[in-house]
């Protein structure tokens, strides 16, 4: 088991990267509340979010470690545009398939 909690990151509140996709930054509190090391990722149910811890695809943490990780979203600009931003949930699984989804609020040009 662990807990989660998603802050947005400091900075503007989105970015456009070279390749025309959107960029959401956050950080992410994950506490490993189990008794073994674990492997965390993330993802989305849309397929055209995608999201990675800013250190690569998966984080390993050890029984009782509490980290505070940069999460980087990205997103097509269709998503937002005449809204400024969506709601979607933000899906975290351990290594031992336990898994917890946070609502997220992903902002974008209008």
């Amino acid at each position: 088991s662990f807990d989660s909690r998603i802050m947005g990151a400091p900075g503007a509140p989105f970015t456009i990267g070279t390749d025309g996709l959107v960029q959401n930054n956050f950080q992410v509190r994950l506490v490993n509340r189990s008794q073994t090391d674990q492997i965390y990722s993330v993802g989305f149910a849309d397929e055209e979010i995608f999201a990675k811890w800013s250190s690569g695809d998966t984080i390993q943490l050890t029984p009782g470690q509490s980290v505070l990780l940069p999460l980087d979203v990205h997103f097509p600009l269709h998503k937002t545009i005449g809204r400024g931003g969506i709601d979607a949930g933000l899906k975290i699984t351990d290594s031992s398939q336990a898994t917890k989804t946070i609502q997220v609020r992903l902002t974008g040009p209008r």
